[in-house]
């Protein structure tokens, strides 16, 4: 009778795992990485209905709660804004689950082989507060990704898969997001880093960024900044831009490097970041560029290298005649290596043959970057919300013309 039991308790197991939806399956095959996921997360990003728009909540929680019950899942409660949440994680079944529904080619998540030759049991999945809060907002990354892209455009790989380590050059970022032969390296910055810190992290990002210019395969950096529940969003962020631009010279020389808000990021990475690197679409500085070169009747140029008497440097975008450079730099988007650039050109634009104009989102933003450069006379600003180009002292921003 006891076998008779344990056989039929077998194919209840197997039929309800034959029942799981793709949803559930999707799911579950993410949250290997993810390792947590919130009622809330689960409704916006897997429980979409065929009209776009979002199941109940409670419905969601019902169907997370079958999960649980099936023993794919287990719940822990967080504190989460002045309230505890239940957080959904992968127990053991649960991960087995996971890695048997990667290794179908429907879901095509592991690209790179056989994720059980680095598994991780579910007492390693679990993570400590501090950890917790960052991998949740790290989630919000990929989520970000999944609803500007789909699934199939690009490859996630977690802090494990993602860890370089070759001669004296160690790094750990987050995650790794690759698009065809693209990678970008991905930060995920909830405050926490100490200044020593995140002063060491750039320079070893300095030394790989510097190796990688010999490879096939491209690397870029998005450090991406976690500003949703903070008073002075822009001061972190000046702060780590101030940082990489001291600490990652090799930026210059054409290698991207974001740091940005996770706003930002949700924002402008697909129409700024992923159809310019990917589909060869126009930058934001090369589209401001053409636009002010043909109110000048000028010539413009992209990555252009210009030399002068005193000095030489790249720009992004320049507007070029036979005895003046206009050096276009676009600070949207926290590039570092547009304010290297930008500032190199201010540097030199004292010698009168280049003046620099920065692209910035609006007047306040010009302010904060003209007190950064002690309201140098030369510097310029193309003001994206009224178009028009600026200059900035300390008690005044004067509307400049240019010819």
């Amino acid at each position: 009778m006891k076998v008779k039991n344990e056989e039929k308790n077998k194919k209840i197991v197997k039929k309800r795992k034959s029942e799981l939806g793709y949803r559930e399956m999707l799911l579950i095959a993410d949250l290997y990485d993810l390792r947590y996921i919130t009622t809330e997360q689960a409704n916006r990003y897997y429980y979409i209905k065929e009209d776009g728009t979002n199941a109940r909540i409670d419905w969601t929680y019902r169907k997370l709660n079958l999960l649980v019950k099936e023993g794919l899942l287990d719940t822990v409660l967080f504190p989460m804004n002045l309230r505890y949440r239940k957080l959904y994680y992968l127990t053991d079944a649960g991960i087995d689950r996971a890695l048997d529904i990667r290794d179908e080619e429907l879901f095509r998540l592991d690209l790179e082989g056989n994720l059980r030759q680095m598994y991780r049991s579910a007492a390693e999945n679990l993570l400590d507060e501090k950890a917790i809060r960052h991998q949740l907002f790290l989630n919000e990354v990929y989520f970000s990704l999944l609803e500007a892209l789909g699934r199939e455009k690009f490859e996630w790989k977690d802090t494990a898969k993602s860890i370089i380590d070759e001669s004296n050059i160690r790094l750990m970022p987050d995650a790794t997001l690759k698009i065809m032969s693209t990678n970008y390296l991905i930060e995920a910055d909830n405050g926490t880093f100490s200044a020593k810190r995140l002063k060491q992290k750039m320079k070893m990002y300095n030394k790989f960024l510097e190796k990688t210019k010999d490879l096939d395969e491209e690397y870029k950096v998005l450090f991406i900044c976690n500003t949703e529940n903070r008073k002075n969003k822009d001061k972190r962020i000046d702060s780590i831009i101030d940082v990489a631009t001291a600490e990652i010279p090799v930026c210059a020389t054409g290698i991207d490097f974001f740091i940005m808000s996770i706003e930002n990021f949700r924002t402008n990475f697909y129409d700024r970041i992923y159809e310019p690197d990917i589909e060869d679409e126009k930058t934001l500085c090369e589209t401001v560029t053409e636009r002010l070169a043909e109110k000048m009747s000028k010539r413009y140029e992209t990555d252009y290298k210009y030399e002068i008497l005193y000095g030489s440097g790249i720009a992004s975008a320049a507007i070029v005649d036979a005895n003046h450079v206009f050096v276009i730099e676009d600070l949207t988007l926290g590039n570092i290596k547009n304010y290297q650039r930008f500032r190199e050109a201010v540097k030199l634009a004292k010698y009168g043959q280049i003046t620099p104009i920065a692209i910035v989102a609006n007047e306040e933003r010009a302010r904060i970057e003209a007190e950064k450069l002690s309201f140098n006379p030369s510097a310029l600003y193309y003001i994206l919300d009224n178009e028009k180009i600026v200059g900035v002292l300390p008690d005044s921003i004067v509307e400049k013309g240019i010819s």
